[in-house]
């Protein structure tokens, strides 16, 4: 008896309510790759598809290569790298001495030592 008075009521509610159901439509959703790299680095904490070299602006990749480095020595150059790491190190003397380790845009790595003055 309970059962046949609910699905009665049921069937009321359902004549009295009525509504015509409404129809959406959804935007058109785009998507650039750049839009996916930043979606990638959000995610992973860093880029797949692309390299953060990729993301720069700026054509400048630095003036010489991480292998060239040997002949530049004494003189002031630019280069562009990632940092990856660094390790400060205690000097015999009491000073201190930084490793930093950069990664190119070629997919090198090159290491930077700078030197406390004490050290020097």
């Amino acid at each position: 008896m309970l059962k046949k008075s609910s699905e009665t009521s049921k069937q009321q509610n359902d004549e009295i309510f009525q509504l015509p159901p409404k129809k959406f439509e959804l935007p058109v959703l785009w998507q650039s790759r750049l839009e996916e790299v930043y979606d990638e680095i959000e995610l992973l904490g860093w880029p797949v598809t692309y390299t953060w070299f990729d993301l720069l602006e700026t054509p400048f990749r630095g003036e010489i290569m991480a292998g060239d480095m040997s002949r530049f020595v004494g003189k002031k150059i630019r280069m562009l790298g990632l940092l990856v790491t660094i390790k400060y190190v205690r000097t015999v003397r009491k000073g201190m001495d930084a490793f930093r380790h950069f990664h190119r845009c070629n997919r090198s790595v090159f290491r930077y030592r700078s030197l406390s003055k004490s050290s020097q």
